[in-house]
């Protein structure tokens, strides 16, 4: 079922430059899409902390880039800053409406199986009536392990912190953007401070971006962070900044004052023996 996804939102960005504009700027390798397919990226500031995850839906004209709505004037402002003599133009329309579907459709697919986009001028009367369906396929964003961030979690993490790579996000074979040099270095040398970690909790606990929160298992409690999180029918989702050197069992979730029963996964953590590259998907027909 196509769903109106209303906390996202689509900037256009028009121009003959705008592909490798934003190829100079993302994570992933942007040149490398061809018209119609579609890949997750991350806009990161010079000290290699993300600012907003995005996706990009490669066009011929135009390219759209999709961002959490919260982060939307915060992105094109930022990119607006970089643009000197390219031919690039970014606008937003209200009558856009950034539409989500587990099921092939007419939309750009994207390295995670399951999740597809498109940008809809038709169903802005939906997106209220539909907040329901709109959380549930933001639960299963995460449950892929796909944050978009927010205002509050912005500029807080290194793509690898809360799993660019394994949403396909990071290419650490293409050129130079914005924090590149500490994100490689990052990935080479092994300095990963906090990896990712996927929560399920049969509960809705009480929770808000940035909370710490304590991990518990038979090796013994590890700190996290909490990156984002979603509840839906009494069962939360949460992506996780953990402490830990590797991926360990765990058992127990300390959430305030409150002790859970939690299921947790590790995302993996690409070895730095080689380079990664984010995957792309073909668009749907």
């Amino acid at each position: 079922m196509m769903t109106p996804l209303p906390y996202l939102a689509a900037i256009r960005v028009d121009g003959r430059d705008g592909r490798d504009f934003l190829h100079r700027q993302l994570s992933a390798d942007i040149n490398g899409l061809a018209s119609g397919e579609a890949t997750f990226a991350c806009l990161c500031q010079p000290k290699g902390r993300v600012i907003a995850v995005v996706a990009v839906i490669a066009g011929e004209d135009r390219q759209w880039l999709l961002c959490a709505h919260t982060l939307a004037e915060k992105v094109s402002g930022w990119l607006s800053r970089f643009v000197f003599r390219d031919d690039v133009r970014f606008s937003a329309d209200d009558g856009d409406t950034v539409i989500g579907d587990t099921a092939p459709f007419s939309g750009a697919s994207t390295p995670l199986d399951g999740l597809q986009y498109a940008v809809s001028t038709d169903t802005r009367k939906e997106v209220e009536s539909d907040s329901t369906d709109a959380m549930a396929f933001r639960a299963h964003e995460l449950a892929s392990g796909l944050s978009w961030l927010d205002q509050t979690s912005s500029e807080a993490f290194l793509p690898q912190m809360i799993g660019a790579d394994a949403i396909g996000a990071l290419n650490y074979r293409k050129g130079c953007y914005p924090g590149q040099e500490i994100v490689a270095r990052t990935h080479y040398l092994g300095k990963l401070k906090q990896r990712p970690a996927l929560a399920w909790i049969k509960a809705a606990p009480s929770f808000t971006v940035m909370d710490k929160i304590m991990l518990r298992g038979p090796g013994g409690d590890i700190d996290a962070q909490v990156v984002d999180g979603v509840t839906a029918d009494d069962e939360t989702r949460l992506l996780l900044a953990a402490r830990s050197p590797a991926a360990v069992e765990v058992d127990q979730v300390v959430i305030g004052e409150s002790s859970l029963p939690v299921t947790v996964s590790w995302p993996d953590v690409p070895s730095r023996q080689g380079p990664g590259e984010n995957r792309q998907a073909s668009a749907t027909t």
